[in-house]
């Protein structure tokens, strides 16, 4: 799957580089980029002071500008503030288009490396003497000006990275023309490059040389001086240092998301910090037209040339000013100033008003000298790939609720309606043609100007409205009445004209999302809407209808809602892979962390994530939402973790009886450790409860008193769930507080179903460790044959939700 996250690093609270600690994450997952999967809804979750609002102001700053209250308000903190977008390909079909589509890109980008710059290179004393006595020269000036013919004659490549040894780091200068390399230090040198060692090498035999970098610059070789009149060396220091740093983070990253043909991810970056933003996209040229400063300026000196010939001698002083100011480093704006001036003074001169060859030259303004320029932008390959741009719009949403009332003004008052504003802009018309027709105080006038006006929804509003709703057909309409006392919009549905205010809650939202900013085109399909608690004033069930409006629109249009929500009724518990959570990290466990003096918060975006000690993911969300979630109306079977949660949960769907309550399947962060792998795991003797998988049992009693419901435990049929079943069901203090069942259970049951057990579910006969993979990994029609079963499968279930009692 292609994904794209924000990560947080000394924003805030967010992110504190002396509070990490391993599996803490600072973050965000914003999901799947991939086809249909992109868009839809993630539910940010957060006790007070957490940081959960920081988090929507750092997404909503990804493609900003940072400010320094952005920086971390800790005693003695002065990392700077960072903000990464990141886009993660591991397609392995895609990481083969773009590698293909960028090579005549990457080799532009590497031939442009620092073009026109001159950067120096000196040498340690030792490293000096060595190469005079190996190059058998006689003086250090000989073997400087021999070093130097080398550059001349070769082309340059650049490692910045670990020593053959692996102990240090270095940069290597390689001149494969003349199996040479220079060793360079990275922190010394100041604003040359410092040489501790020049050694003979082969090309093919250098560390890394796959990473080289070409160099378009070029060098000057001093002795044991820097040379003098060179650019910075440290912006080459810089430039190679981030190119290695960024190989790491690919080679770290790809690790464990290596496709099926072992193809490495690419991950693509925008990073911000406060120096502005910046990616790690292939750069490609562009030709664009420029200002000529060098001939506007040369049209200027003709110009000025003419002063000779002006009345006034103050003018003359004046014009000799502007030729001195001219002369030097100056933009094309101040020379446009000047030339203002110029044409002023011109203008109130009596003999310069009247020389025609002046006047000739004047009127050729300054902005026609222009030139083709070329610069490197960046290639959106992310445009090209997934139809969606690199740097996505951004959009906080505050919502400006629209009301019946607002539909309908005074003609004197429209023009300081907000939302006949929006309709009139929309229209690409003047709001203030509808008063100029009123004060014709015609009736026929205002039918046409109505009629007019009604023509144009049809092509515009009527259109986009039902497009941006998502709707196959044109169900909505809208229709302007101009009446003698009022202007009013009327909305109608297949014809029937409708109310506002006795629409869904979605319907409702998505008109004020259309005419608060949708109708603008300011946001499409890969971009990202920041909501901030939304369900505000709403009812409970208006709030499961927002939820659901916001998901299906997010998942239709390709946008993606982020909202935070202090309120359960925005959760789904069925999909709980939506949620992210912010928790501070003095909240923890002591287990969990190991700094004892934790600063700022985490994000939590994957339920295995929980450490040892949680039980599970709901813990953390009912302490964000600070209130407990009703379960009345389903069965509650927690099961292992989320593979197991997402499956069970999507054939969950097909469980509907309308006599019996819904199955809702609820993720542990797995069973614990255990030592029964290594041994027989058909003798009960070897199974080993282990004190993790205690401690694990002793959490879910716990919280399940919470939630005021007896826990059920369904596991796979492998050594962990053996053992924790049997523990369970040995050891006093557990017995009857946890139904533990396997799958093998469950199974038995389907198996002595005739109705329901087919050849389909043969080879699982034979096997020992039945997992939920192994009942759902055939293809659909073995996956819904399972589903057929679930009348008697679901008597195992029922029988442990019998159990279910107010603690």
């Amino acid at each position: 799957m292609n994904t794209r996250s924000i990560i947080f690093e000394n924003f805030r609270n967010l992110g504190i580089k002396d509070s990490k600690q391993e599996n803490l994450s600072n973050k965000l997952q914003l999901g799947s980029i991939d086809g249909e999967h992109i868009g839809g809804l993630l539910i940010l979750l957060g006790g007070n002071n957490d940081g959960k609002s920081n988090v929507l102001d750092g997404i909503s700053l990804a493609v900003s500008k940072l400010k320094d209250s952005d920086k971390p308000d800790y005693r003695r903190h002065k990392e700077e503030p960072k903000l990464t977008l990141e886009y993660k390909i591991t397609d392995a079909k895609i990481l083969e288009e773009i590698a293909e589509s960028t090579k005549d890109t990457q080799e532009q980008d590497i031939d442009s490396n620092f073009s026109g710059k001159t950067f120096g290179i000196f040498f340690t004393e030792g490293s000096l003497e060595k190469g005079v006595e190996l190059n058998e020269s006689d003086t250090q000036e000989e073997y400087c000006e021999f070093i130097q013919n080398m550059f001349e004659s070769s082309q340059v490549h650049g490692i910045y990275g670990y020593d053959e040894a692996g102990d240090r780091k270095e940069i290597r200068l390689i001149l494969p023309e003349h199996n040479r390399m220079l060793l360079c230090s990275v922190d010394r040198g100041g604003k040359a490059l410092k040489c501790f060692s020049a050694v003979q090498k082969k090309y093919n035999e250098i560390k890394d040389k796959d990473r080289a970098i070409k160099l378009a610059c070029k060098f000057v070789i001093g002795d044991t001086k820097a040379p003098k009149n060179c650019d910075d060396a440290k912006e080459l220091r810089e430039f190679l240092k981030g190119e290695f740093e960024k190989a790491e983070s690919n080679q770290t990253e790809s690790q464990s998301s290596i496709s099926a043909p072992q193809v490495e991810s690419y991950i693509f970056r925008a990073i911000l910090t406060p120096n502005g933003l910046e990616t790690n996209l292939p750069k490609e040229l562009e030709t664009y037209r420029d200002y000529d400063t060098e001939r506007a300026r040369e049209h200027m000196k003709n110009v000025l040339a003419m002063k000779q010939h002006a009345y006034s001698s103050n003018t003359r002083k004046e014009m000799e000013n502007i030729e001195s100011a001219i002369k030097g480093d100056i933009t094309f704006k101040e020379l446009q100033n000047h030339y203002n001036t110029l044409q002023n003074m011109v203008e109130e001169d009596y003999y310069l008003n009247r020389n025609s060859s002046l006047q000739t030259l004047l009127q050729t303004p300054l902005e026609s000298f222009q030139k083709d320029m070329q610069r490197q932008k960046d290639r959106d390959i992310i445009k090209e790939h997934f139809d969606i741009t690199f740097l996505p719009n951004i959009v906080l949403y505050k919502e400006n609720a629209i009301a019946k009332k607002d539909l309908k003004v005074e003609p004197s008052k429209i023009n300081k309606s907000s939302f006949f504003q929006a309709l009139f802009t929309i229209l690409d018309e003047d709001i203030a043609m509808i008063q100029e027709d009123y004060k014709e105080n015609d009736s026929d006038y205002l039918t046409t100007t109505q009629n007019e006006i009604n023509k144009l929804f049809t092509s515009t509003i009527d259109k986009r409205f039902n497009d941006l709703y998502c709707l196959e057909q044109p169900v909505y309409s809208f229709h302007i009445k101009l009446d003698s006392a009022f202007v009013e919009l009327s909305i109608r549905k297949n014809g029937d004209t409708i109310n506002l205010e006795r629409q869904s809650t979605g319907f409702r939202k998505f008109f004020n999302l259309f005419f608060n900013f949708l109708y603008k085109g300011e946001i499409g399909r890969g971009d990202i809407v920041l909501i901030d608690e939304p369900e505000n004033s709403l009812s409970i069930p208006a709030q499961k209808d927002l939820r659901k409006f916001l998901k299906d629109y997010g998942r239709k249009s390709g946008i993606l809602f982020i909202i935070a929500t202090h309120s359960p009724s925005m959760l789904n518990i069925t999909h709980l892979d939506e949620v992210r959570i912010v928790k501070a990290l003095n909240s923890l466990e002591s287990s969990e962390i190991e700094n004892p003096n934790p600063k700022g918060s985490l994000i939590i975006n994957d339920f295995s994530m929980l450490g040892y000690g949680a039980s599970d993911t709901l813990d953390s969300i009912r302490e964000a939402l600070g209130t407990d979630i009703e379960f009345d109306k389903t069965k509650l079977i927690f099961v292992e973790g989320i593979m197991d949660y997402n499956i069970l949960n999507a054939y969950s769907q097909f469980y509907d009886y309308k006599d019996s309550n819904k199955l809702v399947f609820l993720p542990l962060s797995g069973l614990g450790r255990n030592d029964t792998e290594s041994r027989d795991e058909n003798d009960n003797k070897a199974l080993q409860f282990s004190p993790e998988q205690k401690q694990k049992a002793e959490n879910l009693i716990t919280f399940a008193k919470r939630l005021r419901i007896h826990p059920i435990l369904l596991v796979d049929n492998d050594g962990a769930g053996k053992a924790m079943k049997k523990g369970i069901e040995d050891e006093e203090k557990f017995k009857n507080k946890i139904s533990v069942i396997t799958l093998k259970d469950a199974f038995t049951i389907i198996k002595d179903n005739k109705e329901c057990f087919k050849d389909d579910f043969k080879d699982l006969e034979k096997l020992e460790k039945i997992k939920i993979e192994s009942l759902f990994s055939k293809g659909d029609e073995k996956n819904l044959a399972l589903i057929l079963a679930k009348k008697t499968s679901d008597q195992v279930l029922s029988q442990a939700c019998l159990k279910t009692q107010r603690i």
